[in-house]
C-alpha cells in the first residue's frame, strides 16, 4: 500500500468552493418542484438554506471521512512498524554480549539489561529507578561522577562521552573490579539519555599483569634471549644479549643471527640445527659466537620454534647461556685436573691411579713395598667454624707445605730415587703413598715425623693454632693378593679411625683385627636400630638423696641396652654411636616418656613416698631438635606429670660449646615449666660468673671434684665457691660421685644438701626405688647392713667427718 500523499490547502479549498457553488444552483433549480405555490418566502428560504447546507456538507463528510481513514491506518502501521522497531531494539538489548545500562539526567537507571544483571548482581526490578552511583560505583568515584554528570548539562561538554575508559565497578557483593566502559547520550522529547555499554575487564587486567611481568622477565633476566621471525630476521633481543654480544639494538634488530658467526662451530651442526627447528623440535647445543669486538664467547642454546593456533610456525625462540667461563674453566681442569686447587698436592683421581700402580707392581714383585697414611686433622672443624673458612683454608695450606717438608726430607727411606705422592682427598683428609720403601718400619718412622711437624702451631692470621692428626698406616706388606685401591685407602681410613678412639693425636698401623672390630661396630650399629623397637632397651633409676636426712628426694633416669646376645652393654659403647646414626632423638624421645609414665606410677603406688622429682639428661642432639619444648609439653599432658616434677639435664660442656644457642634452648624449656640442671659442671671450663646467664635451677658439681675433695683445701675451696654462688643465685646443688662416708662429712661442712651417688644408692629397678623410699633413711639403712646393726655408729662417723672438716 502506498502511503497517503498530503493535498495542498488551495486545492481542497477550491473543490470545497466549487461543490458549494454547484449544490446551491442544484437546489435552486430543484426545490421549486417540491414546494406548494403558497409556500411562504421565509420558508422557501429556510429549505434552501437547509438542503443547501445538507447538499454542501455531504461531500465534505465524505472527504472527511476518507482522511481519517487514511490517518487512523497510517497511524496503525507507524505503531507497528515503531513496535517491531521497539522489539528489535529490546531484543538487541537483552541479547548483547555487554552489560547496557542508561540513566536519565538525574542520574537515574532507566534501563538494565541482562548482561547488568550478571555482571553487577542486581536485577532489573531491583536497578531501575536506583541512582546509578550509589549502587555501581565505588565510593570515592560519586562526587566526580555527579560533578562531570552536572557539568555536562549545564556546558554540554563532557572528556567521557563516546570515549574508551576502564574504571572500577561495584558488584552488590561490594567487590570492585575493573570495567570498560563507553557512555553516549541521546536527547528527546522526555528529555536526555546516557547509555553505557560496560564489560568487564578483570581477565584482561589478570593477563596484562601476567604479559608485562612476563616481558619484564624476559626483558630483565640475565640469560640472553633473542627472537627471529620465520625467516630468520630478529625481532627482540633484551638487555642480557645486548650485554654479552656487545651490539646495541639497532645494530641487530632486522639482521639475522649469522652476524653473530665466529667462524668455529662446525656448517654441519648449523645444517643440522636448521633442520631441527623446521621440523617443529627444539635444538639444543653449543655454539661459539663472536662480539662485536671481535672477541669470542661460548654459549649454551637452547633454539624452540613458535606456533600458531594452527600449528604454523611463526618465530624462533633462543635462550642462551654464557658458557665461556666454564669452557675456559673446563680447560683448566683439564690441565689440573690430576691436583688440588686449594693445596696443589695431588687430588684423589692422580692419588688413586699412582696406587692403583703401585698394588699392580707389589703383586708383580716381592721385594717392592709402599705404605699408605691416612691424615684426618682432629681440632680442624673448629678451627674453620671459629675462625672462619679464610683462615681454614690458610691452615690447609700450611699443613700441606709441612706434608711436602716432611716428605722431602724422608727421601731415604726409599729403595730407589722415587716420587713419593701426597694427596688431599676433600677437608681435612690427607694420604701419603710412600713408594718403594726399605720396610713396613719406614712408615712409622714418617708418622713420627709427621707428629713433630704438627706438634708445633700454626699462625693462621694473627691467631695461633694447634692442629694434630690421627694418622692410619697400612703397608703392602698386609694387601692381600686380590686387594685393589679401594680396599688400601679402606683399611688405612679404619686404622685412622682407630687413632682417634684411641685419644687423637697419635697414628696406628692397620691389621686385619681392625677389619673385625668395625664390623661389629657396624652390627652394633644394625642391632641398636632393631634394639628400640625391639623393647630391648630399659631405665635404672639412681637416687637424689638429701644429705641431711638421707631421705630420696627424686631419681635419675639412666639407659641401659640388653643385647640378646651379648647382654648389657653400658651406655658409654652405644650413645656415641646412637648420636653418630641419628638415633639419639628417637631414643631420648623413648626415655623421656617412659620416664614420666614411670614417675606417674609411683606417684599411684607411693602416694606422698613417691620421689618429688625424676631427672631425665638431654643429649646434644636432641637440644637441636627444633619442636623439642612442644615434644615435652606433649609427653607431660599425655602422662598426667606436673612441669615441676621433670628436671632436665644438659651437660655444662654441651651449654659452653655454643653459648647463645644454649640460652635459648634453655629458656624455651623453663617456659613449660621444667626444672633445668647443669649436669657434669666444673668439665666445661665455665666462669662461674657466668651462671647468671642460663635460667638453670640445679647445678651438678662433677664426680671428678667430689673424688678429690679428700685431696686438699684447693678442691673444697672449689666446690664451696661453687655452692655458696649457687645458693645465692636460688639455684640447689648436687654432688655428684659420692663414694664415702668421710666426702659426705666434707659437702656437708660447706653446706652442700644433696647428692648422688654409689654409697647414697646405685641404679636401680623400679621396684627397688619404691622399697628404697620405705627405709627410715640412707645411714641407718647402711647401718643396718653392718655387721653390729648401729645406726648410730654411721652417725657419730658421720659427725666426727664433719668435726674434721
Amino acid at each position: 500500500m502506498k502511503p497517503a500523499q498530503e493535498v495542498p490547502f488551495s486545492r481542497f479549498a477550491f473543490g470545497l468552493l466549487a461543490i458549494i457553488y454547484a449544490a446551491e444552483a442544484a437546489v435552486m433549480f430543484i426545490l421549486p418542484l417540491f414546494l406548494p405555490a403558497n409556500t411562504p418566502t421565509w420558508l422557501e428560504a429556510l429549505a434552501d438554506s437547509t438542503l443547501l447546507a445538507f447538499v454542501a456538507a455531504y461531500p465534505v463528510w465524505r472527504i472527511l471521512c476518507g482522511s481519517l481513514r487514511k490517518s487512523l491506518a497510517a497511524q496503525r502501521a507507524g505503531k507497528k512498524r515503531l513496535a517491531a522497531i521497539a522489539a528489535r531494539t529490546r531484543m538487541i538489548f537483552d541479547s548483547a554480549l555487554h552489560a547496557i545500562v542508561t540513566m536519565d539526567a538525574h542520574g537515574r537507571i532507566t534501563d538494565w539489561n541482562p548482561q547488568a544483571e550478571k555482571l553487577f548482581g542486581w536485577s532489573a526490578d531491583e536497578a531501575i529507578g536506583r541512582d546509578l552511583a550509589e549502587l555501581i560505583i565505588p565510593e570515592r568515584f560519586r562526587a566526580a561522577h555527579r560533578a562531570g554528570l552536572e557539568r555536562f548539562l549545564q556546558t554540554g561538554v563532557s572528556r567521557v562521552l563516546n570515549q574508551r575508559l576502564e574504571l572500577a565497578a561495584l558488584r552488590r557483593d561490594g567487590c570492585e573490579f575493573p570495567i570498560e566502559l563507553c557512555v553516549s547520550v541521546s536527547t528527546s522529547e522526555i528529555g536526555r539519555t546516557f547509555a553505557s555499554f560496560i564489560s568487564d575487564i578483570s581477565e584482561r587486567r589478570r593477563s596484562e599483569v601476567e604479559l608485562r611481568k612476563l616481558s619484564r622477565v624476559v626483558e630483565q633476566t640475565p640469560t640472553p634471549v633473542i627472537i627471529t621471525d620465520v625467516e630468520g630476521k630478529i625481532e627482540f633481543v633484551n638487555q642480557a644479549f645486548l650485554a654479552t654480544s656487545g651490539y646495541a639494538a639497532g645494530e641487530v634488530m632486522g639482521k639475522n643471527p649469522r652476524i653473530l658467526k665466529s667462524g668455529q662451530t662446525p656448517a654441519q651442526q648449523y645444517a643440522d640445527m636448521w633442520n631441527q627447528l623446521k621440523a617443529g623440535a627444539t635444538w639444543r647445543g653449543e655454539l661459539c659466537n663472536r662480539r662485536k669486538n671481535g672477541d669470542l664467547y661460548w654459549v649454551l642454546a637452547v633454539i624452540s620454534p613458535l606456533k600458531d593456533a594452527q600449528g604454523r610456525i611463526t618465530h624462533y625462540v633462543g635462550v642462551q647461556e654464557d658458557i665461556t667461563l666454564r669452557k675456559r674453566m673446563e680447560d683448566e681442569l683439564r690441565k689440573a685436573a690430576r691436583t688440588d686447587a686449594l693445596t696443589g698436592l695431588a687430588n684423589r683421581a692422580l692419588f688413586s691411579d699412582r696406587l692403583h700402580q703401585a698394588v699392580l707392581r707389589a703383586r708383580r714383585s716381592k721385594d717392592y713395598r709402599f705404605a699408605v697414611l691416612f691424615l684426618d686433622f682432629d681440632r680442624f672443624k673448629l678451627i674453620n667454624d671459629g675462625l672462619g673458612h679464610d683462615a681454614g683454608d690458610e691452615l690447609l695450606r700450611d699443613i700441606a707445605e709441612r706434608l711436602r717438608h716432611v716428605v722431602r726430607s724422608g727421601d731415604s727411606i726409599s729403595r730407589e730415587a722415587r716420587e713419593h705422592t701426597t694427596a688431599r682427598f676433600g677437608g681435612d683428609e690427607f694420604v701419603m703413598l710412600l713408594d718403594g720403601i726399605k720396610s713396613p718400619d719406614d712408615a712409622t718412622i714418617v708418622a713420627d715425623r709427621l707428629m713433630t711437624a704438627f706438634a708445633q702451631p700454626f699462625h693462621v692470621g694473627s691467631h695461633e693454632v694447634f692442629a694434630t692428626a690421627s694418622i692410619g698406616i697400612v703397608s703392602s706388606d698386609l694387601v692381600s693378593e686380590v686387594a685393589d685401591v679401594e680396599e688400601v685407602l679402606r683399611n688405612a681410613d679404619t686404622a685412622m679411625y682407630e687413632a682417634k678412639l684411641a685419644g687423637k693425636g697419635r697414628y696406628v698401623v692397620f691389621d686385619a683385627s681392625m677389619r673385625r672390630r668395625v664390623e661389629e661396630r657396624l652390627k652394633l650399629e644394625t642391632d641398636l636400630r632393631k634394639a628400640l623397637d625391639g623393647g630391648q632397651l630399659f631405665l635404672m633409676y639412681q637416687p637424689i638423696v638429701s644429705l641431711e636426712t638421707g631421705e630420696m628426694d627424686g631419681v635419675e633416669a639412666l639407659i641401659r641396652w640388653k643385647h640378646p646376645e651379648r647382654g648389657l652393654i653400658p651406655p658409654s659403647q652405644f650413645v656415641p654411636i646412637a648420636e653418630e646414626i641419628g638415633l639419639m632423638v628417637p631414643i631420648g624421645e623413648w626415655v623421656l616418656r617412659e620416664s614420666c609414665r614411670q614417675f606417674d606410677r609411683w606417684r599411684q603406688n607411693m602416694g606422698n613416698a613417691s620421689p618429688r622429682s625424676i631427672s631425665v639428661n638431654l643429649s646434644r642432639t636432641q637440644l637441636a631438635v627444633v619442636n623439642l619444648p612442644a615434644m615435652i609439653g606433649r609427653i607431660l599432658e599425655e602422662t598426667g606429670v606436673p612441669p615441676s616434677c621433670l628436671h632436665l639435664e644438659i651437660t655444662e660442656s654441651m651449654a659452653m660449646r655454643d653459648v647463645e644457642f644454649a640460652k635459648r634452648i634453655l629458656h624455651g624449656l623453663k617456659q613449660i615449666g621444667c626444672v633445668l640442671c647443669f649436669d657434669d659442671f666444673g668439665t666445661g671450663h665455665s666462669s662461674l660468673s657466668c651462671l647468671h646467664e642460663f635460667p638453670i635451677d640445679v647445678l651438678k658439681i662433677d664426680r671428678s671434684f667430689v673424688a678429690n675433695i679428700n685431696r686438699g683445701r684447693d678442691f673444697i675451696a672449689l666446690i664451696h665457691s661453687a655452692n655458696q654462688l649457687a645458693h645465692n643465685l636460688g639455684i640447689r646443688v648436687v654432688a655428684e660421685g659420692i663414694e664415702s662416708l668421710d666426702q659426705v662429712g666434707l659437702l656437708l661442712s660447706i653446706n652442700c644438701e644433696f647428692g648422688q651417688g654409689y654409697l647414697l644408692g646405685k641404679p636401680m629397678t623400679p621396684e627397688q626405688v619404691e622399697k628404697f623410699r620405705v627405709q627410715t633413711g640412707w645411714l641407718c639403712g647402711r647401718a643396718a647392713s653392718e655387721p653390729d646393726g648401729d645406726c648410730s655408729a654411721a652417725s657419730k662417723q658421720l659427725v666426727g667427718c664433719k668435726r674434721q672438716a
